[in-house]
């Protein structure tokens, strides 16, 4: 581990976990139980030495971000905020696609996270994923029908951005044909 990166999380109250802790069973801060880690104050519960049970986490935001009490605004970033969601969705909203078709649609994203991305869309109930038992096997994502209630947001988006970034006249048909 970098030093930088290691002091940074100390700094920002992170519990720095080796591997060999989680494995041995021997994480003192947890009190017996190794298969939970803290970071910040959630815990992940840890389902493979890679990371947390997404399932879990997903819950905890969704659980969150579904309170009458929460902003509506960030319940919605909750559902399609990051780099990627929109611009998947936008995809989807032009047609259903295989995984590496919207793999090549999306420079710069990789493989891993644009499988986590689907994996948060699709728990959300905004992308369906269906897959072919076939030889070879074949997944297929699409917008489910409460995917496609989400088109007046990108429309505003992909809007305003014409608007007032790239600075010209607004339209949505022709941007959506413009998508890869």
């Amino acid at each position: 581990m970098r030093k930088g990166c290691y002091q940074g999380a100390l700094a920002r109250g992170h519990e720095i976990i080796n591997r060999k802790h989680i494995q041995a069973g021997t994480l003192e801060s947890d009190a017996g139980a190794p298969d939970f880690t803290t970071r910040g104050t959630e815990p992940y519960r840890r389902n493979d030495e890679r990371g947390c049970d997404m399932n879990e986490a997903l819950k905890t935001r969704r659980n969150r971000t579904d309170d009458p009490d929460c902003c509506p605004i960030e319940a919605t970033l909750a559902r399609i905020g990051g780099k990627w969601k929109a611009l998947i969705m936008l995809r989807l909203f032009v047609r259903t696609r295989r995984f590496n078709a919207l793999l090549r649609t999306l420079p710069g994203c990789t493989q891993r996270m644009l499988t986590t991305q689907l994996r948060e869309l699709e728990f959300d109930g905004l992308v369906r994923r269906e897959v072919y038992h076939e030889m070879p096997p074949r997944v297929e994502y699409s917008l489910t029908e409460f995917g496609g209630t989400m088109a007046p947001v990108l429309r505003s988006m992909c809007e305003w951005g014409q608007a007032h970034v790239h600075k010209i006249e607004p339209d949505f048909e022709t941007a959506l044909s413009r998508a890869p």
